[in-house]
């Protein structure tokens, strides 16, 4: 597999901070994984395959989602090694809108707990002994990669509501507990700028793109909390194309996002009333990472 370089066919503030992002999500997922002898699964454009491989494995399932992952546990499964070129590049278009970019991880969402079901146990875990514990549960957590946003969302649904019904500021954080999110916060947010550094931007213009997906990641946690559900469910989805460059349409607001923001919003509200200040800062905070979305995502920039 090559390495992904991103770019953008409207200039949005979506796209542009999609694009940079991508510098991180390669380096991690991929280039890093690899190195460390970690499972690579397949992600469509920039792979290649050995014709013979693929026939002794069995070609691609046409009744999964993520078609491409699917394979990867195929091809782990029988023992072959699937390999990562950091000096091969392919350049990938990113969403430019936020309906598109919603489309793509949805769909991404759903398939990634789709292939660990049916894909990830019915070959990969049949190979534990030779994998070792170590590599085997790493790909699994690969493939749940979702599940920490869609955990979020859950929260940011159950967590506001039953501080106001049971009058109890469940987000009090202990000392101990709030020094260890602050460090693991710190370290997480210092792993990505130093991967962004490498591109050679200005230091203001990483921390601005490093705020704004993480404002368009929380906007669409509830749409990966769903698809996740779903996939869970075994339920079936329909198979939609990531709408890109000539395609893409500004939709509008995303009246889902806009009901899910006032939801937020009356809760924080009744929080604030009743005295629960630190949910109602949690809150706040995920909050306006959503308004900056409804405002700014398709917001067109100048670099």
């Amino acid at each position: 597999m090559a390495r992904w370089v991103g770019y953008s066919y409207r200039k949005t503030k979506l796209g542009i901070s999609l694009t940079y992002s991508m510098k991180y999500v390669v380096d991690t997922l991929y280039k890093d994984r690899h190195n460390l002898g970690f499972m690579i699964f397949p992600l469509g454009t920039g792979t290649m395959y050995r014709k013979d491989v693929l026939l002794k494995v069995g070609l691609w399932e046409h009744n999964v989602v993520q078609d491409d992952m699917y394979m990867g546990t195929k091809l782990h499964g029988a023992g072959y090694f699937v390999g990562y070129s950091d000096e091969a590049l392919v350049e990938v278009s990113v969403p430019s809108t936020f309906s598109s970019f919603r489309v793509q991880q949805m769909r991404w969402a759903f398939g990634a707990i789709e292939t660990l079901k049916k894909g990830y146990l019915r070959y990969v875990v049949k190979r534990s002994r030779e994998l070792g514990l170590l590599r085997l549960v790493e790909g699994a957590l690969f493939l749940l990669q979702y599940t920490p946003l869609a955990s979020l969302s859950l929260s940011l649904i159950l967590i506001p509501a039953l501080s106001i019904l049971l009058h109890d500021d469940l987000m009090r954080m202990n000392l101990y507990f709030l020094t260890a999110f602050s460090i693991m916060t710190i370290a997480y947010g210092l792993s990505i700028y130093k991967s962004l550094e490498k591109l050679k931007l200005p230091k203001i213009r990483i921390l601005r793109s490093m705020g704004s997906i993480a404002a368009f990641t929380v906007s669409i946690s509830p749409y990966i909390l769903a698809h996740t559900v779903k996939a869970l469910l075994d339920n079936k989805i329909s198979y939609v194309v990531t709408p890109k460059g000539e395609k893409e349409r500004a939709g509008g607001r995303d009246m889902n996002l806009v009901l899910f923001a006032i939801y937020l919003t009356v809760t924080l509200l009744g929080n604030l009333i009743i005295g629960n200040y630190f949910t109602s800062m949690w809150v706040g905070m995920f909050l306006a990472g959503i308004f900056y979305t409804l405002l700014k995502a398709e917001k067109i920039v100048h670099t």
